[in-house]
């Protein structure tokens, strides 16, 4: 009880720092803002920790305040980002530089990375978990290449990292390597092909093998065969219904290998309507994530095998890199936004949701069998260089293991630019 209450009191501080923060900025002339900003004031207050849900962006923020600050010099784009929360922890997640050279960019930092095509997760890299130290390059071409080897491909996208997740189970100071490719062979038509390996770390190998391995290699056997990877496809489709854009989207995420190609799938399949003349519902979507891995015809994978392996731990900071349900979950969630005028947008979604599946008792979440609905409703308001966010959400199970309870909760955020 004495825990909570700190919680909600640093809240309520949060939520009158806010106020205040809006007062001051209505007494500022606009002119003040003419010049070009270069840093960021933001603070975040939650009167309860919420499950991951579309209308609610901030769910990894829970009660801190931070500054960050941006700037680009010629080729080089440098942003430091500074966060403490209520327990007096910094963090430096989304601080990086990169250099770029026309459609190439090289980096250093901690970035999100959300490999999918839905708007929402991923099934192999999400920001579910906070982001992890590492080193990036980027290819990005928008015109179809006249190299008749890929000019069938159309435009390319390509990113490939190498990153140090914090783990303090199984194998400690491991790595993350992975690759996506994304290309649009036909208009409106996107196709990506992704993977990641686990590697390295204290008391396994970290020479150039296996670092090749990690690659291109085949990880189910031999010298090799501690090496974790996750690998699938992706795919986007836009086009028109009576008048309407409409997007379908997929994405199948193997936990193993056989005959060199993923096998022992998890899916994720949505669909997103776009009315961009209608200010009540400017966007509806669709979607639906199954983590349930069936056991294979030669008795391979089976229960608890998404994101769940011998050797290492698919987490960063405790969360599953992958989709927020982590292992033996499924989610089905309607959402939308209604776009009311340019300073103000509203987002709201609610998710039908089964953790833990099996009652299975080393879930991260939950230790039991938990289902139920997640509910949100979210603003956004934004005036020159001030945005202040508010959601109301409210979920009717608890999640033990992530000390998520049932019940009510509200979130304000707000961010100045200077």
């Amino acid at each position: 009880m004495v825990l909570i209450q700190k919680r909600v009191n640093y809240s309520y501080i949060n939520i009158i720092i806010l106020i205040s923060i809006f007062f001051v900025y209505l007494s500022i002339p606009e002119s003040a803002f003419s010049n070009s900003m270069k840093t960021t004031a933001w603070i975040h207050a939650e009167t309860k920790k919420p499950f991951l849900n579309t209308a609610i962006q901030s769910h990894r923020n829970d009660n801190t305040s931070g500054l960050r600050f941006k700037k680009k010099f010629n080729s080089v784009k440098f942003k430091f980002a500074i966060s403490a929360n209520n327990k007096n922890k910094l963090a430096f997640d989304q601080s990086f530089i990169e250099f770029e050279s026309k459609n190439k960019t090289f980096g250093v930092g901690k970035i999100d990375r959300n490999w999918s095509f839905s708007p929402n997760t991923s099934l192999i890299l999400s920001n579910n978990a906070r982001p992890a130290n590492s080193i990036y390059f980027v290819y990005n071409n928008d015109q179809r290449l006249n190299n008749f080897l890929t000019s069938w491909a159309g435009p390319i996208s390509l990113e490939v990292f190498n990153s140090t997740p914090s783990t303090t189970i199984k194998v400690k100071n491991s790595m993350l390597f992975g690759m996506r490719a994304v290309i649009e062979p036909v208009q409106n038509l996107k196709l990506e092909l992704l993977k990641v390996s686990q590697w390295g770390g204290d008391g396994q190998s970290e020479n150039l093998s296996s670092f090749l391995a990690s690659i291109i290699g085949n990880t189910n056997e031999d010298q090799h065969s501690n090496i974790n990877q996750l690998a699938g496809y992706g795919i986007s489709y836009l086009t028109n219904l009576i008048e309407t854009p409409v997007r379908f989207y997929a994405q199948l995420i193997g936990e193993d290998e056989a005959g060199s190609l993923p096998s022992c799938l998890m899916s994720l399949i949505g669909s997103e309507l776009q009315f961009p003349t209608n200010k009540l519902i400017s966007h509806l979507g669709i979607e639906f994530i199954d983590t349930r891995i069936s056991t294979s015809t030669h008795g391979y994978c089976g229960t608890n095998t998404a994101y769940n392996n011998g050797v290492y731990s698919y987490t960063n900071y405790g969360n599953t890199m992958g989709t927020g349900i982590d292992t033996e979950g499924t989610s089905l969630e309607f959402f939308g936004r209604s776009q009311v005028s340019e300073k103000i947008h509203i987002e709201y979604s609610t998710k039908a949701v089964v953790i833990n599946d099996v009652n299975w008792s080393d879930h991260r979440i939950s230790s039991k069998r938990q289902s139920g609905f997640i509910s949100s409703i979210g603003t956004s308001w934004n005036k020159n260089n001030l945005n202040l966010n508010g959601n109301i959400f409210y979920q009717d199970f608890n999640l033990n293991k992530a000390n998520i309870m049932s019940g009510l909760g509200i979130s304000i955020s707000s961010s100045i630019m200077f």
